[in-house]
């Protein structure tokens, strides 16, 4: 997916749901608009390989009850993720934690519900 194009939700991405392969998260913050806004709600397969350029939900590295929505900028050879928020200026990410490892990784983003 490229900037700014997390499509809604088809009914692939309801079975998924339904079938607890995805998940439902809330964005909270402004550090991945314009792509995605505080209270926008995303399907997230929990099953899915992330790659550069995908936006993905994970654990903080050092707040694990807390998660991020970022897009995936790199990928290190120790298997982690060096995660950006779309809006440089409102986003926490992986130029001030450093890249996640991906054992944090919850999953993809495939969809948008609202």
């Amino acid at each position: 997916m490229t900037r700014g194009t997390i499509p809604p939700a088809r009914w692939v991405s309801w079975f998924q749901l339904l079938t607890r392969r995805a998940t439902r998260h809330q964005i909270a913050g402004q550090s991945m608009e314009p792509t995605l806004s505080a209270g926008d709600v995303v399907v997230v397969d929990r099953k899915a390989t992330p790659k550069v350029g995908d936006v993905v939900v994970c654990r903080h590295p050092f707040k694990t009850n807390v998660h991020v929505c970022k897009r995936v900028y790199g990928m290190t050879a120790e298997s982690a993720l060096d995660l950006r928020g779309d809006n440089a200026k409102e986003s926490t990410d992986s130029r001030s934690y450093g890249a996640v490892p991906q054992v944090h990784l919850l999953g993809v983003v495939i969809a948008r519900l609202s």
